[in-house]
């Protein structure tokens, strides 16, 4: 499965978007970069530093300069009255083609991971990779949210 397919399915399982939305916005963390995490897991990949750190370094310009501004205005038409749906709907298109894209890239590096032969998640395998992600964040000395960890029981299907 494209991790584009494995994103859609996965994000929208229950509780699943909520959790990654949740941590987006608390913690500031990529939706995308766990969603990738989970979805290496169950490809029977264990991330580790240098993969995250090569993942982060390929995707942030994207992210900074692109999703994230397309995001906020998304949010802030959202938020007010005048806002048009159409002008919500098209800004909302234009994040998605961007996280597309970002997806790709992140999906070219997982095709390059050593596998280890198993097709499914196993939940230390995701919580190992998000802990991997978290620590990339330079968030070592912090505790891993049970937010994430409840994200990563929650994208086992």
């Amino acid at each position: 499965m494209t991790l584009w397919g494995f994103a859609e399915e996965r994000f929208a399982l229950p509780g699943v978007a909520e959790q990654a939305v949740l941590l987006q916005d608390r913690h500031q963390v990529d939706v995308l970069m766990l969603l990738w995490s989970a979805w290496l897991a169950e490809r029977g990949c264990i991330a580790d530093e240098g993969l995250m750190k090569l993942a982060l370094e390929q995707t942030e310009a994207l992210r900074r300069q692109l999703i994230v501004p397309l995001r906020a205005a998304r949010r802030a038409l959202k938020a007010t009255d005048g806002g048009t749906l159409d002008g919500y709907v098209a800004l909302m298109q234009r994040e998605l083609a961007q996280e597309r894209l970002q997806l790709g890239v992140l999906e070219r590096l997982g095709d390059d991971t050593p596998q280890d032969g198993t097709v499914c998640a196993s939940e230390q395998r995701i919580i190992a990779n998000l802990c991997c992600y978290w620590r990339s964040l330079g968030r070592v000395s912090d505790p891993l949210p049970g937010s994430i960890k409840a994200l990563g029981l929650a994208l086992l299907a």
